[in-house]
């Protein structure tokens, strides 16, 4: 009999526990959804210090967060929507009803999902990591499919010219937006290697992070026994070398430096001694590069070809605009080529500093050509960066993964669907490949010209 006792007892506790349980639920719904909100509470106090810490980290540090921290601070915001819902029904459910049961089991449910989500904060440190270093020398030498002109030939050789001689430490080489500088100097890169005259080249986009980018190219300068070619593209504004680590002329043996910048005034201030003005394309130069773009290799409706001459000189000459519109309309048929020109003759006020109106037309009529709408969204969000920033692929996955705009189940499959969007993209050119890889970059005329579309 004692046997049957004991085994009574124990089979009547172990169905108590979850009859207990749940029958707490029923009458006890108001203090579990009191401590939901408590928890709540806690959590979205992290989730709050854990965005300011990412603005700073992104903003002022300019590293980049790690995927681990987007996917929690997304967790959050899905456990405040939770809560915001369990809330509304407990207030439309004021009289006891079986609702009530489960409410409290809703509630019980999310504290415990509540309260993982702020024991997982603690293990969100560090929250990111820093940026790629400057572009360096192997980066450097991939230029796409550059094509030598010959109204650029005598440039390029001035300024190699300049690069040889001891007595130029500083080069300069300016033009309009669009017109082709970062190319340019990257083929001279290729070819100041090919003559042996630098260990090493470190290039650095003036919009980006100032300060944090000038602390490391400080850094590499004086961590290298290499001679060491420093290109500073993009400047907008004069600039003291000595506060990014450039000591002229006492560097003058180990180091050199080419800017670009769109104004003119920026080289003479800076007392280069070589000044370089890259000039725009030539009709017939301006005819092979769309040509080659759009794969018009061999005509047989004179009525295409004449239409994409006059495409190519509403370009102005400007190999942005021929590149990205040629690519945009390859295997076009007529129609489409009559549009274009159309759209490309229509007026257009744009009113910013050195930037033709007739390279944003081609730019902006491209878009209208990318029939995805996840890559067109996938672009547009590659603006909210500043210009020429290194954009981690991973965090565009985030955004579109975040906005709903991906029809994925996994974030393996959404970064597979944003890498091939990205790719498209840069098939488009659109955008560029980044300094290093899972990066990618937009070119700053293409990013104005964007923003001036989605106004």
């Amino acid at each position: 009999m004692e046997f049957l006792s004991t085994i009574t007892r124990v089979i009547v506790d172990h169905a108590w526990d979850p009859i207990k349980r749940h029958f707490g639920y029923l009458i006890c719904y108001k203090s579990k959804i009191k401590k939901l909100k408590k928890e709540f509470e806690v959590l979205d106090h992290l989730g709050r210090l854990t965005r300011r810490r990412v603005d700073e980290a992104k903003c002022v540090r300019a590293d980049v967060v790690d995927s681990a921290v987007y996917a929690w601070l997304e967790d959050v915001d899905i456990m405040r929507g939770v809560v915001v819902v369990i809330n509304f029904e407990a207030s439309v459910n004021t009289r006891f009803s079986a609702n009530h049961y489960k409410l409290g089991r809703k509630a019980a449910k999310y504290t415990k999902a509540i309260v993982d989500l702020i024991n997982k904060a603690d293990k969100l440190n560090p929250l990111s990591h820093s940026r790629p270093p400057p572009s360096t020398t192997d980066s450097l030498l991939y230029n796409g499919d550059y094509r030598i002109f010959d109204s650029r030939k005598s440039h390029e050789e001035k300024i190699l010219e300049a690069l040889k001689d001891e007595a130029v430490h500083l080069i300069g080489l300016c033009g309009m937006g669009g017109v082709g500088k970062t190319t340019f100097v990257k083929e001279i890169v290729k070819q100041a290697r090919g003559h042996g005259l630098f260990g090493e080249v470190v290039m650095v986009t003036s919009p980006q992070n100032r300060d944090v980018r000038a602390g490391r190219l400080a850094d590499r300068l004086t961590t290298t026994d290499n001679k060491v070619l420093v290109i500073l593209d993009d400047l907008w504004e004069t600039l003291d070398l000595s506060k990014v680590g450039i000591q002229l002329p006492k560097m003058a043996a180990t180091c050199k430096v080419v800017i670009t910048t769109r104004n003119k005034d920026i080289c003479e201030k800076m007392s280069c001694e070589e000044i370089v003005e890259l000039e725009t394309l030539s009709d017939d130069e301006s005819w092979s590069l769309l040509k080659s773009r759009a794969g018009i290799f061999s005509v047989e409706s004179h009525t295409l070809r004449d239409l994409a001459w006059d495409v190519a000189r509403e370009c102005d000459g400007l190999p942005l605009a021929l590149v990205v519109l040629g690519t945009a309309l390859k295997n076009k048929g007529p129609e489409i080529w009559k549009t274009v020109l159309m759209q490309l003759k229509q007026s257009m006020e744009v009113d910013l500093l050195d930037v033709s109106k007739e390279i944003y037309k081609p730019i902006q009529v491209s878009f209208d050509y990318i029939n995805d709408e996840a890559a067109k969204s996938c672009f547009f969000r590659c603006c909210l960066y500043p210009e020429d920033w290194d954009i981690p692929n991973e965090e565009l996955m985030h955004m579109m993964a975040g906005g709903g705009l991906l029809n994925v189940n996994t974030l393996d499959d959404a970064q597979r669907t944003v890498n091939a969007l990205l790719d498209n993209l840069k098939c488009r050119a659109l955008l560029l490949p980044g300094s290093s890889k899972g990066y990618v970059r937009m070119h700053d005329v293409v990013r104005d010209a964007a923003i001036q579309k989605a106004k």
